[in-house]
């Protein structure tokens, strides 16, 4: 399964590098292709605070993990991931507020 792995930059370099690199080599056994572009992927799994407001994800499978735990235990964070990643959808564009009320 091609996967997108998004990785929050406020998470810092090292701890970045140090979760591509375990989750790259993991990747392999739990039969997932680690991929860059989001059009390709099946599956994106974000690691950070939130979900990204991104419509290049839209009907994909994505999982917001904790970096920690993706690192403590690679193999089965991947494995929670492909098995229990929701589809997403990207949050609706907020329109202007209505005019229409009294005037004051």
């Amino acid at each position: 399964m091609k996967t997108l792995l998004i990785i929050d930059a406020n998470l810092g370099q090292a701890r970045a590098y140090m979760a591509k690199t375990l989750l790259g080599a993991a990747a392999h056994k739990a039969n997932l292709e680690i991929i860059d572009n989001p059009n390709d992927a099946e599956l994106a799994i974000v690691l950070g605070e939130s979900l990204p407001n991104d419509n290049a994800l839209n009907g994909k499978k994505v999982w917001l993990g904790d970096i920690g735990r993706a690192v403590a235990h690679p193999e089965l964070f991947l494995s929670e991931a492909k098995s229990h990643a929701p589809p997403y959808s990207a949050p609706a564009a907020v329109g202007p507020a209505a005019r229409g009320g009294p005037k004051r």
